[in-house]
């Protein structure tokens, strides 16, 4: 994902700085954080989300009212010829199960598969783990820019968008710009860009408000850091699960995965 690559322009940033600490956060700045941390979390998807969005040649069933992800489970994606496991190739039920720990297994299949094809090993799954369907909803709602998001801001965000291939420059910019006078700010993003790609949001989520709250929410545009870290972490699909027991399989003779879905609950 092209936002990815603008982690190390901030941490670049970090490092030049040499800006001291201000005092901690007075009760006015206590309660904007306050009102950051709910915006980020109410926004926050998750990259493992966008990953798995991404697997080659695979359209998943499309439902009304998917449940929300536990994206710390295990992905086991099926196509006709091949399987992965969290992307790593697998070829039987016993790498599967020894691969895939934990009760809960995320199925991700195109739709259009014929369950008859893997009814057997998904049965046999099935008794051994939670088998949830991974299927895609309708898209979420727009949810930015929040109502006092700074102009400015927002219209920069709105050119990084719009900018497809220079959009990790044109984001890394805008924050630069809003971040430059709190130094435990900039060392916050510095930490987040030498992390695991998997963690970045929730360390984002985390560290962001930290920060501000150190710096008693001086020398940083706390709405403009606010909108636009909650474009870096704002959900960007739709995806979800239904639950897949084995007596749905049962059922299931003749159909596709996208048949399937349409019955399961």
């Amino acid at each position: 994902m092209a936002v990815a690559k603008w982690w190390w322009v901030i941490a670049v940033v970090a490092l030049a700085a040499g800006l001291a600490p201000e005092a901690r956060a007075d009760a006015a700045c206590d309660k904007r954080v306050g009102v950051m941390r709910k915006r980020l979390a109410a926004v926050a998807g998750d990259s493992r989300g966008e990953m798995m969005m991404a697997i080659r040649g695979l359209e998943v069933p499309r439902v009304k009212k998917p449940r929300g992800l536990d994206l710390r489970a295990p992905v086991l994606a099926v196509w006709k010829d091949a399987m992965t496991l969290n992307g790593s190739p697998v070829t039987s039920y016993v790498e599967i199960i020894e691969g895939a720990s934990g009760r809960v297994l995320y199925l991700q299949a195109d739709g259009a598969l014929p369950v008859a094809g893997v009814a057997k090993l998904l049965k046999d799954l099935a008794a051994k783990r939670q088998l949830r369907l991974v299927v895609s909803g309708p898209p979420p709602a727009p949810q930015l820019p929040f109502p006092d998001s700074p102009a400015w801001a927002v219209e920069e965000l709105e050119v990084a968008r719009a900018a497809t291939d220079d959009r990790a420059r044109l984001l890394a910019n805008a924050i630069t710009k809003a971040i430059t006078g709190c130094a435990p700010l900039i060392e916050a993003f510095g930490q987040v860009a030498s992390a695991d790609p998997g963690s970045k949001a929730d360390l984002l989520n985390r560290k962001v408000p930290a920060a501000i709250a150190t710096c008693n929410c001086q020398g940083a545009d706390v709405g403009a850091v606010e909108l636009l870290v909650a474009a870096v972490v704002a959900r960007t699909s739709s995806l979800g699960w239904l639950a897949l027991p084995a007596s749905a399989l049962a059922r299931a003779k003749g159909k596709t995965i996208s048949d399937l879905a349409v019955k399961l609950k």
